[in-house]
């Protein structure tokens, strides 16, 4: 990935078919070039680098799921976008691994979940699910996941 990536344009991409011509030329521009191929339900595809992981949703599920409306028609939808602790291009909204738990919080609010043994806090902002993990026993496998709401999003996150 030698160009700067526009991480936000990436993440505007949420809800898009894998084969929409503007994301399939992102992709490709930032060395992605393989796209989703079984016929699961969900695939993940890893950036050549390993810093970017991106995860497809078969175009049925998207729709039965997502609380999100799909932007474009294709046969799987980018439904995920999780950047790892290596990932050196900015991140939207300001966020950064390298920030503690309190300025994420005063960045996207309050956590809507937390989970302690990982130790992960999901949010709630702009209309995404943003998902810090940070591993105590492997730091490297520390990521931020931007995601589409999800029916399971209602329920354990209490959105309306």
């Amino acid at each position: 990935m030698g160009l700067v990536m526009d991480t936000a344009r990436l993440i505007e991409f949420l809800g898009h078919g894998s084969s929409h011509p503007a994301l399939d030329e992102f992709l490709t521009a930032h060395g992605v070039v393989r796209r989703p191929e079984t016929d699961g339900a969900t695939e993940d595809i890893l950036s050549e680098d390993g810093t970017v992981l991106l995860t497809f949703q078969s175009q049925l599920t998207f729709d039965k799921e997502s609380l999100l409306p799909r932007k474009s028609e294709g046969r799987y939808i980018l439904a995920g976008v999780t950047f790892r602790r290596a990932f050196a291009h900015p991140l939207p909204h300001g966020l950064s691994l390298d920030k503690d738990r309190a300025t994420i919080d005063k960045l996207l609010g309050p956590a809507r979940r937390e989970r302690a043994r990982l130790p992960s806090a999901t949010y709630y902002f702009d209309n995404l699910v943003i998902v810090v993990n940070r591993s105590r026993a492997k730091p490297d496998d520390a990521s931020i996941g931007f995601w589409a709401p999800d029916i399971y999003d209602r329920d354990t996150l209490g959105l309306i």
